[in-house]
């Protein structure tokens, strides 16, 4: 068959496979915050004086021995001021890339003051790591004492 014409019949073969790829992620710096504390602290101080002054009597010999050589020593004692700093950790920020969660975990010394008066210390911080949480498409959680806040 001189015009015979042969077509290709052509099919096609899907490979499926994954592979990983870099979309991103989250950097957390941490800075030191430091906050000047002042504290009233009484302290004792001794002083010693020495004076001085013109008598006139006569020595009694069975008490002291006027001519014998001594030292006679009066100690000063005074307090100082001792500070000591002890780190704790009181919060912690959690990023969870797999469930999509900022965390915030505080733990709070009941003991000390009531968690009332530390959510007004931690209310900046609260608000600033939700809305970073909201701007990176996370979820923010909050967890005082092992209680959860969603």
């Amino acid at each position: 068959m001189e015009n015979e014409a042969a077509i290709p019949i052509v099919e096609e073969e899907l490979h499926v496979g994954k592979r990983e790829v870099d979309k991103g992620g989250v950097r957390v710096h941490t800075y030191i915050d430091a906050k000047p504390v002042q504290e009233s602290v009484e302290v004792r101080e001794e002083n010693v004086y020495v004076e001085r002054r013109p008598v006139d009597r006569t020595v009694d010999p069975s008490t002291v021995d006027a001519f014998q050589e001594r030292t006679y020593e009066v100690r000063e004692r005074a307090e100082q001021v001792v500070t000591e700093k002890q780190a704790r950790v009181v919060e912690e920020v959690v990023v969870d890339a797999p469930g999509k969660v900022i965390s915030l975990e505080l733990t709070i010394d009941t003991g000390f003051a009531q968690v009332i008066e530390y959510f007004e210390i931690f209310l900046d911080r609260m608000v600033m790591v939700k809305q970073a949480a909201e701007f990176l498409g996370y979820h923010f959680r909050l967890a005082i004492n092992g209680t959860t806040f969603s």
